[in-house]
């Protein structure tokens, strides 16, 4: 409710304005490099615009799966550029960072779970409870780097980009254990806050192969 659009701090025409120029500008950048990458991110906008957002986001505590299913399709979009079709390598991606997502989206709504039932937003915990949604949280969180480091094998990363990622991955593990056997607001806020350094820490990486 303190965010700019929702504080009313900025006119919801100009934001629709603004963000609705950003996305056909990214599309048409998107068509004239490859109809492929066009495709596949124009598929992510669908998703998340109208299947998240507007369709499932106040319906059902399952719309995480397809906000994470968009969130999934750059890596798998700019993937299929370099190589000109959707391979497995792009999927282990994919797939990785769509595990990754109940790290860091569940945890929030952990920590907000008072907010969200007021907001009368249905979400994992309000839905299914505290224990099911711990358990969602490590189980996905241990599957996105089992996902993630497939994908490193199958790119043949150098020994030092596997030390890189396999300490982020530590972290991650780590916490999410914690935070199954004791979901401490500060454990599980902590986790939040470290998804996002474990996904740099996988993309840092991935980064410097492609600049090779």
């Amino acid at each position: 409710r303190q965010r700019p659009l929702a504080a009313k701090q900025i006119e919801v025409l100009a934001a629709a304005w603004l963000g609705s120029g950003l996305i056909l500008v990214g599309l048409a950048w998107s068509l004239a490099l490859s109809p492929l990458y066009f495709a596949l991110a124009l598929a992510g906008v669908g998703v998340d615009l109208l299947i998240y957002t507007v369709w499932l986001k106040r319906r059902s505590a399952w719309s995480i799966l397809w906000g994470g299913l968009s969130g999934g399709i750059p890596i798998l979009a700019g993937r299929a550029l370099v190589v000109g079709r959707v391979d497995i390598t792009g999927l282990l991606l994919a797939l990785a960072i769509i595990c990754w997502i109940p790290s860091h989206n569940l945890t929030l709504s952990m920590l907000y779970s008072d907010d969200y039932l007021n907001a009368s937003i249905p979400t994992f915990i309000n839905v299914y409870g505290l224990v099911a949604t711990r358990t969602t949280v490590t189980l996905s969180s241990l599957l996105s780097i089992l996902l993630m480091t497939a994908a490193f094998i199958r790119l043949n990363l150098s020994l030092v980009m596997f030390v890189i990622l396999g300490t982020g991955s530590l972290g991650l593990v780590g916490l999410a254990l914690y935070v199954w056997a004791k979901s401490s607001r500060q454990a599980v806020s902590t986790l939040y806050k470290y998804s996002s350094f474990y996904m740099l820490a996988a993309m840092i990486p991935l980064l410097l192969a492609g600049l090779k």
